[in-house]
């Protein structure tokens, strides 16, 4: 290693010693992955069951109780199974990790939105995992790029995690909602 990448290392290693709740790339990718099910997902069910008139039936809500939570979890899993591969790309010239980490939030869509779609009588996963994968498109080239920039040794603050995600999360949500 040459001088300046010693200096920048120890630098990271002293950042890091300074966080008081730093959270890994895997824990940080599962709680990205459990809002991004949740936020996009449930604005989508909102206007859906409001456009089709479904408010009033108890059935309708159930299944769009049950396919949030469905994909909470698979969002959750997946999102955290992810973290080598986001480790992987994170360390890559800019526009190779956009790349890898649009095709990492197509993949991570395919599989929590058809999760998520399975519910609706089989039908909706290939509608689901469109829609998913639309929304990992979007959510993980943002969040893997901002995650780059303020993790130090893999590892990012809580206290900046939350509003990134949460944040990444809402805006997509406010697009679907017109907002």
């Amino acid at each position: 290693m040459s001088n300046t990448e010693l200096e920048f290392a120890e630098r990271d290693r002293e950042e890091l010693l300074r966080m008081d709740n730093p959270v890994d790339l895997h824990c940080a990718l599962g709680r990205f992955g459990l809002v991004l099910a949740g936020l996009p997902a449930a604005a989508i069910f909102y206007r859906l069951i409001f456009l089709l008139g479904g408010q009033n039936s108890r059935a309708v809500l159930v299944v769009a109780a049950l396919m949030l939570l469905v994909g909470l979890f698979v969002g959750k899993q997946v999102g955290s199974g992810l973290a080598d591969a986001v480790s992987a790309i994170e360390r890559r010239q800019w526009p190779l990790m956009l790349a890898g980490s649009l095709a990492i939030g197509l993949l991570w869509g395919l599989a929590t939105g058809g999760a998520s779609g399975v519910l609706a009588f089989g039908i909706g996963a290939p509608i689901g995992a469109i829609i998913g994968a639309i929304v990992g498109a979007v959510a993980f080239p943002i969040f893997i790029s901002l995650h780059r920039m303020l993790s130090r040794g893999g590892k990012i603050e809580a206290s900046l995690l939350r509003p990134i995600s949460f944040g990444v999360a809402a805006v997509i949500a406010g697009l679907i909602l017109g907002l």
